[in-house]
This record gives C-alpha cells, sequence and structure tokens, in this order.
C-alpha cells in the first residue's frame, strides 16, 4: 500500500461523512439529493467507504465533487484492502490523521523533529522561548506545525511511519540505505530503547530548520518520565 494510497483512501474516508452531513442544514432540496445520490454511488461501488468515520465539516458541492474524483481513483484491489498490524480502518485512518500526508522525506524529518520534542529537555531552549514551563516546549520555528497538531511517540505512530518509509523507497523517493537509516532508530524506539533520540533529534532539525539559535544549542537531554508527562498534557497529545 502506497503513500499515495493512503491518502486517497483518507480522502475516501472523509468523503462519507461529508456526504452524510451534507445537506442537514442546506435549504436547496436539490442539492441534499444530490448529496444523497453521491453517497449511495460511492457506497455502491467502494463497501470499504461503510467502515471509515470521521468528523467532518460542512463541504460546498464544488469540494464535493472533487472528493468524489479522488474516490473514483481507487483501484478494484484497494477494495480488499486489509490494513496492517490488526488496525481497523477506523483506526489506521486515525493514525494517518496524526501525520498527514508523508510523500517526501522532507515531510517525515518534519514528523520526526516534532515528536521527539516531546522527550527533550533544555534550559537553553526554555531560555530562548523566554516562558517559564516545568518541561521543555515545542520550538517556536516557522518551518514545523502547531505544538497541538504533533503526532505523539506511540507505537501505532512510529509503526505508521516505517510503512511510511518504506513506501517512500518503493516509490524511489529514498533508497534502501536511507531507510534502513531509519527503521534502525524505529525500531529501537519501538523497543523502548531512546539512547540515540537526542543524536536523531538534532540530525533531523538541522535538515528542518536553519534557525542557528535552536542549532546550536548543546544541553540537550532526555525529560523525565514527568516532564514528558507535562509535555504531552498541556499540548492535549494524549490519546493518540
Amino acid at each position: 500500500m502506497t503513500t499515495k494510497k493512503w491518502a486517497i483512501l483518507f480522502i475516501s474516508a472523509l468523503l462519507l461523512t461529508i456526504l452524510s452531513a451534507c445537506g442537514e442544514e442546506t435549504s436547496a432540496s436539490e442539492e441534499e439529493n444530490s448529496s444523497d445520490e453521491k453517497k449511495e454511488a460511492l457506497e455502491e461501488k467502494y463497501p470499504i467507504i461503510k467502515e471509515m468515520h470521521l468528523n467532518a465539516e460542512e463541504y460546498t458541492e464544488e469540494e464535493l465533487d472533487t472528493f468524489q474524483r479522488t474516490a473514483d481513483a481507487i483501484s478494484e484491489e484497494d477494495e480488499d484492502y486489509t490494513p496492517p498490524h490488526g488496525w481497523t480502518m477506523e483506526r489506521q485512518i486515525e493514525i494517518h490523521n496524526n501525520f498527514g500526508d508523508l510523500i517526501e522525506i522532507e515531510h517525515v524529518n518534519k514528523e520526526i523533529v516534532q515528536m521527539t520534542s516531546q522527550k527533550i529537555e533544555s534550559k537553553q531552549i526554555k531560555e530562548l522561548v523566554g516562558e517559564d514551563y516545568s518541561f521543555t516546549p515545542a520550538y517556536p520555528l516557522s518551518q514545523l506545525d502547531q505544538p497541538e497538531e504533533y503526532a505523539a511517540i506511540t507505537e501505532d505512530n512510529l509503526l505508521f511511519l516505517k510503512i511510511a518509509l518504506d513506501d517512500l523507497e518503493k516509490e524511489s523517493v529514498i533508497d534502501e540505505k536511507t531507510n534502513d537509516y531509519y527503521q534502525e532508530f524505529l525500531d529501537e524506539w519501538l523497543n523502548d530503547d531512546f539512547s540515540n533520540l537526542i543524536k536523531v533529534h538534532k540530525e533531523l532539525l538541522s535538515k528542518v530548520s536553519s534557525n542557528k539559535d535552536y542549532l546550536e544549542v548543546d544541553d540537550l537531554e532526555l525529560a523525565t518520565e514527568e516532564q514528558e508527562q507535562a509535555y504531552i498534557e498541556h499540548y492535549d497529545l494524549k490519546g493518540q
């Protein structure tokens, strides 16, 4: 299953709930009927979307047409697709939603920098941020997402990264040697060995940002369990 197909499945999942929601508050009966017809047609053509459930806001008819064209791109073999690692389709989509589409190695680098921030402790970073925290806060860098959108370090999220990297190799975005480099430390983290996390964090941060102030920080250490939990609670990263 390639990363691009993950994206197609994700958009298709949105489509089901979008189509379900569309028309509930609209006053135009023609639009409501049109949405119902699209929903029924997609359910008949792609049984897999019946398993997908995500919250979605109301979209315009033009946006719905775009989603439908994307759903139509699903191949017949994908209808029989079984998620890896015993995940349900719903769970696979939830995990995907923690990251978004990872179609370039730069996307992976950013996600790893973000997720490893929960395990970083640094007085120098606290001083640079200029606020008093019981934990080291996330970098205020424009190249990164808002901390509330970060993927946390969980087994499922690490497994998702491993799959995404394998897909990037299959698509010739990265070579085998590069993939092996990432897979090795992800496997270590899956085994609760974070002894190399700071090294990896610093290496990838240098690929994501050119901010000298943060790149020159030299007092990084692993956060205590209490500091890590405070970080997770502060940015509402529980439950991933």
